[in-house]
């Protein structure tokens, strides 16, 4: 059915609205797991008819959706998100986080790169101010009034802390192989 209606056969996917997911056989603690159930579990904090924070419901604010699902997921690979963030910014790969806010930008860079920064970010904000902050996020997409200061501060923050992460040797090399091709659209 997947792959009749929307030509993604073998992807995973998640229906917040109607609280499924779509899932393959996979192994057991597979990462995909934990964020297609994330896109369920968060979308109680929003009121959006498709459970997902959007702008004028019809246009899904694609960062918070997806940055909560890898925060929870907290996968990338051999590296983890904060290491492919810290990377991917000291190649000057890393998109600015807050132009993808918007919800057609989000899909104009590489997917791994939106995917690992945005999770990267969430995570690092629920880590530092905690899941209910996030969750208040969730529900309307402000950040001021979820954290009581701008976007922008909160981005130098975070920035701030990618500075702090230990990389390995290559990890440069690789973050600018796997992710340097532009994206789709």
């Amino acid at each position: 059915q997947k792959r009749r209606l929307m030509g993604a056969e073998r992807t995973s996917i998640a229906k917040p609205w109607l609280n499924e997911v779509h899932l393959h056989r996979m192994p057991y603690g597979a990462g995909v797991v934990h964020h297609e159930i994330a896109h369920v579990y968060f979308s109680q904090y929003t009121d959006d008819p498709l459970g997902v924070p959007a702008k004028m419901v019809i246009f899904p604010k694609m960062m918070l959706i997806e940055g909560a699902a890898m925060a929870v997921e907290f996968y990338g690979g051999d590296l983890t998100q904060h290491e492919w963030s810290a990377a991917l910014d000291r190649e000057g790969l890393a998109p600015a986080l807050d132009k993808l806010l918007d919800p057609t930008s989000f899909w104009n860079v590489n997917p791994g790169r939106g995917y690992i920064l945005a999770g990267s970010f969430i995570r690092w904000l629920i880590d530092e101010r905690g899941v209910d902050r996030f969750k208040v996020l969730y529900s309307d997409g402000d950040f001021e009034n979820a954290y009581g200061e701008p976007l922008a501060s909160l981005l130098t923050k975070w920035k701030a802390f990618l500075t702090t992460v230990k990389l390995p040797e290559d990890a440069q090399d690789r973050a600018r192989t796997r992710f340097g091709r532009p994206g789709v659209l």
